[in-house]
């Protein structure tokens, strides 16, 4: 089927903000500008399961079951839908009606068909989630936070091309497939 062009999503791009440079795991991550767009506290997030992170000569994760990230989302009275696309078309129409509908979409990827990590994981197959809150059907790109993998690992603004999502997503689909 074929869509008009929407550049004018119901997402208000001025309240899309950056998580802060604490370190988080990916899902977390993608979490924050959601909860901060809806003004719940995402501070709440450090709290959450896999948490405390701590330096002592070395990067040290103690992991303490303090809350559930499902059980935040129920107290800020967010209810995310669990989608599986079953094809190409039907991810990209999933992400776009998410942001139609005034929601977000967080995405499960693989990172070996993410154009954006090739650099800095030189192709492995690994799990990675990001939140996209905007698209261009005419430059054929979703609009997402990521960290700047190269430079600084600072939060950042970037554009994502459809072909990256669909396939991302189609790989992360055949991982969780696979015998572990």
């Amino acid at each position: 089927c074929t869509r008009n062009i929407r550049l004018n999503m119901s997402i208000d791009y001025a309240k899309i903000k950056l998580p802060p440079k604490i370190r988080m795991d990916c899902y977390r991550m993608a979490l924050y500008p959601i909860l901060k767009y809806y003004d719940c506290d995402p501070n709440l997030l450090l709290i959450a399961k896999n948490a405390m992170i701590r330096y002592d000569k070395k990067l040290i994760c103690e992991e303490e079951y303090l809350i559930s990230i499902g059980d935040l989302l129920r107290d800020f009275n967010l209810h995310p839908t669990w989608i599986s696309p079953s094809d190409f078309d039907d991810i990209v129409n999933c992400v776009r009606d998410a942001i139609d509908n005034n929601g977000f979409a967080i995405c499960f990827l693989d990172v070996f068909y993410y154009s954006l990590f090739r650099a800095a994981y030189k192709n492995i197959h690994s799990v990675h989630a990001i939140p996209i809150y905007g698209y261009d059907d005419e430059k054929k790109i979703f609009y997402s936070i990521d960290s700047d993998y190269l430079e600084s690992f600072e939060r950042i603004y970037v554009e994502v091309p459809y072909g990256d999502i669909i396939n991302c997503i189609m790989g992360y689909s055949k991982m969780k497939a696979s015998p572990a």
